[in-house]
């Protein structure tokens, strides 16, 4: 079950960190965020699935329309699932209950280059209310409302290029499947 989404700087989302229970109902306006709540989840499985170039071609031609009011060079997203009890008693020390998955994007002004630039994957144990990661800096949270970070994940290694230059994109817009362009 998913437990949390975290956005930063992701299309209408300047920044949300919502934890989420067994039922949830979104209620708002229109053009208030609740797709762009729910694409956060739909962009990273189609990111693992189909590739960067997939995830970015599937909702639009021009990566500036993924960002914060079309204006940044990029976007973050996290989510945190918790491990079924019979998966985890199988595979994990039992006291890690939960998997948070970070990314971050970022692109290339001048080459049109679009790069996974953090991503991370941690178990994480939670206790109490509070989640503490296996290894790295993280500090325990609530789930509470956060002000807007200047991260989600550390930038300790770039993954992933894909080229979003114009002529890439028209060469790619019959078939994604070709070459991901992944450097």
């Amino acid at each position: 079950m998913i437990s949390l989404i975290e956005a930063l700087n992701f299309r209408s989302l300047r920044y949300i960190r919502q934890p989420l229970g067994p039922f949830h109902i979104l209620v708002g306006p229109n053009a208030s965020g609740k797709t762009t709540f729910l694409d956060v989840v739909a962009f990273l499985r189609c990111l693992v699935s189909d590739g960067l170039e997939a995830a970015i071609y599937e909702r639009t031609r021009n990566f500036q329309d993924l960002t914060w009011g079309r204006s940044g060079r990029g976007f973050e997203l996290a989510i945190e699932a918790r491990i079924p009890d019979r998966v985890r008693e199988a595979l994990l020390p039992s006291d890690f209950d939960t998997i948070r998955y970070e990314l971050g994007l970022i692109i290339d002004e001048s080459t049109r280059e679009v790069s996974i630039v953090a991503e991370r994957g941690s178990l994480l144990k939670v206790e109490s209310g509070k989640w503490k990661v296996e290894s790295g800096k993280r500090k325990a949270g609530t789930g509470a409302a956060h002000a807007p970070q200047e991260s989600l994940v550390p930038r300790e290694c770039a993954a992933t290029t894909v080229d979003c230059s114009p002529e890439r994109r028209y060469a790619n817009a019959n078939g994604l499947q070709q070459e991901v362009g992944r450097k």
